[in-house]
């Protein structure tokens, strides 16, 4: 993205708040959706303090930057490190409040940690007295509550018991104030990033009537996301990837989509066979040959494997094996192309065979 932060904590937060989905409660006997709710918008308006000073959960001043998703990391690896350190920062904040909804017990509106289950250290009392919550501390036990929404502590300790479920995707949210995560909340997130959310809900409706079905892939500290629409089609060593969107805070705030075709040499071999939209799209998304011998590496006496390709009078020897198929924003025409690429390579995989 073009856009530029005062640091990399403010892009960083930014992130976060940018990618909290609208609030969707669960039915609980522990804390209901009120008191759910409470707990929603205060999570909020602590991105908000964060976002006004970085600084109060100790996150460092640093340069803001990022990188482009054509961009390799070993090109600027201080930054890469810088990004990694400052989300670390982000993760470990997460996990102090999670540890708490965990070792706390909900009493009247407040929630009461015992000393010999968690010592919250003068810093941290400061730190939630800034986030907005009241704290009385004694030498026994730490107790936290809110001048205007006693249902956090309910909710607070639901949340925590949510996410720990899976440690994998517990930061990531809880700091968002995801009770019932799913592919589809994420993507609506994520996909209006994209441009044409029109567009994105038809094309993931088109891979949901041909059978696609979507799972979510989380880096630990909840930085890098992958939404995935893939299946597994017969004949094939790997699943035909309809639509992968991939947000990762080392590549700004802006995700990426695309897809992953297989068998994509006698995808490309068939090319004859292709609408001319397709075609052009094929073309335009495959690189010349350059011989780096990829295709022949385990035995290079054989021939290369790209194929010719022919448009508009310019014939070229292209590459099957590296097509350039991930955009930063899609549209209507775009989708209406993917979709023509997918039912094709699902065509080819069923019965076409490999052309000379």
């Amino acid at each position: 993205m073009s856009k530029q932060y005062p640091s990399l904590a403010h892009r960083l937060i930014d992130y976060y708040r940018s990618t909290t989905p609208s609030f969707v409660p669960v039915k609980s006997a522990s804390a209901d959706a009120s008191q759910q709710a409470q707990l929603y918008r205060f999570l909020a308006s602590i991105g908000d303090t964060l976002a006004s000073d970085p600084g109060i959960v100790g996150l460092p001043s640093t340069e803001d930057g990022h990188f482009s998703w054509d961009q390799l990391y070993k090109h600027n690896l201080q930054l890469k490190k810088d990004i990694q350190s400052t989300a670390k920062k982000l993760k470990q904040f997460s996990e102090f409040m999670i540890s708490l909804g965990n070792l706390g017990k909900a009493v009247d509106g407040t929630l009461v940690v015992l000393t010999k289950e968690a010592r919250i250290t003068p810093g941290k009392a400061t730190l939630l007295s800034k986030l907005g919550l009241d704290v009385a501390r004694t030498s026994d036990e730490t107790r936290l509550s809110h001048p205007r929404a006693p249902g956090i502590p309910l909710a607070w300790k639901l949340l925590s018991q949510i996410v720990g479920q899976d440690a994998k995707t517990a930061v990531f949210f809880f700091s968002r104030g995801i009770f019932a995560p799913s592919s589809a909340m994420l993507l609506q997130v994520f996909g209006e990033k994209l441009g044409d959310g029109k567009a994105v809900d038809g094309y993931i409706a088109f891979l949901q009537q041909r059978g696609f079905a979507s799972q979510l892939d989380l880096s630990a500290d909840g930085s890098q996301l992958k939404i995935i629409y893939e299946k597994k089609i017969k004949g094939t060593r790997k699943p035909l990837g309809g639509f992968c969107l991939t947000s990762d805070v080392l590549r700004g705030n802006q995700p990426a989509c695309g897809i992953d075709l297989v068998e994509s040499l006698k995808f490309m071999q068939h090319h004859a066979a292709m609408d001319p939209e397709l075609r052009d799209f094929v073309f335009n998304a495959s690189r010349a040959c350059n011989h780096c011998g990829y295709c022949i590496q385990t035995n290079k006496k054989q021939p290369y494997k790209s194929v010719r390709m022919k448009v508009d009078g310019e014939t070229v020897m292209k590459c099957p094996f590296f097509l350039a198929t991930r955009w930063t924003q899609l549209d209507g025409d775009l989708v209406r192309v993917m979709e023509k690429a997918i039912l094709f390579n699902e065509e080819v995989v069923a019965g076409l065979p490999e052309a000379n």
